[in-house]
């Protein structure tokens, strides 16, 4: 994961399976109360060991239904 700002770290992009034109990225928000994920993607599968380093997931925001799926916390916690 690239860090964006102290804190605050991104995935790599990653094409959507259903329109390959657009990309995704995942953010991982580093918190005292536990980290927040936001967004879902493959991606993220790769990502496990890192996101396991910087404290694991405590809270996934989802914001489509069509990011339910791999590559969700589950798959990294």
């Amino acid at each position: 994961m690239e860090t964006v700002i102290p804190g605050l770290h991104a995935s790599a992009p990653a094409q959507l399976p259903f329109d390959t034109s657009l990309a995704i990225r995942v953010f991982l928000l580093q918190r005292p109360s536990g980290n927040l994920l936001v967004y879902r993607s493959e991606a993220l599968e790769r990502e496990s060991d890192t996101v396991r380093e910087l404290g694991g997931v405590a809270r996934q925001d989802l914001n489509h239904r069509h990011e339910v799926g791999t590559g969700t916390a589950a798959t990294v916690s």
